[in-house]
């Protein structure tokens, strides 16, 4: 996952802090776990609040089956969350 906050200064936060979650039942390995940050737990580590954000952007890939997927998003205050873009990759 790369989220990217855009705000209305033109100032970009790139850097909030992604949870995982990893499990391979093949391999016998343990659930690891880790909690990320919140959208808002990020804004307020930058003293900005949701007023000052003009978009936020997202992009994941997933290579748990036999095709790559990529998926992009995008919020803003008007429309929400949309996906903006699906490709898979084989």
């Amino acid at each position: 996952m790369y989220p990217r906050i855009y705000l209305k200064n033109g100032v970009v936060i790139d850097d909030i802090r992604i949870g995982y979650q990893t499990y391979t039942t093949w391999a016998h390995e343990s659930n690891q776990f880790k909690k990320g940050e919140a959208v808002a737990d990020c804004l307020k580590r930058h003293g900005v609040t949701i007023d000052d954000v003009k978009e936020i952007t997202m992009s994941l890939v997933d290579t748990t089956g036999e095709k790559k997927i990529v998926e992009n998003f995008s919020w803003d205050e008007k429309n929400g969350w949309k996906r903006t873009s699906y490709k898979e990759i084989i």
